[in-house]
């Protein structure tokens, strides 16, 4: 390619798509990148307080594995977290969103993904 012809958007260093709803989602909930990073470790993800920098800031790729612990511990979908349905902005859903994302920071298990059977 040219070094004067412009690089397609996903070339221009973005990594990922969900970096701005994590970081949306870990300021409503008053949390610090240190606080998100303990409560993803308490669910089986060994991620650093770095980690969740370098997501937030587009800088990291983000692989399933992470997208469902992160979705799971910020209250919402991975739908939401990748841009395919809309989050919620309304205050009152944000609240009860804040409450079990404050209960999985105590250290209640990530519940089953798979049915049983």
């Amino acid at each position: 390619m040219p070094r004067d012809q412009k690089k397609p958007p996903a070339a221009t260093g973005r990594r990922n798509h969900v970096g701005p709803q994590v970081r949306r989602l870990r300021t409503v909930s008053n949390w610090s990148q240190g606080e998100l990073a303990g409560t993803c470790q308490r669910q089986g993800w060994d991620a650093g307080r770095d980690i969740v920098a370098r997501i937030e800031a587009g800088l990291r790729q983000v692989t399933d594995h992470e997208l469902i612990v992160l979705a799971h511990v910020l209250g919402t979908t991975v739908a939401e977290l990748i841009g395919e349905a809309p989050l919620p902005s309304d205050a009152d859903t944000l609240r009860a969103k804040l409450t079990a994302r404050r209960a999985l920071r105590d250290g209640k298990a990530m519940p089953d993904l798979l049915p049983r059977g």
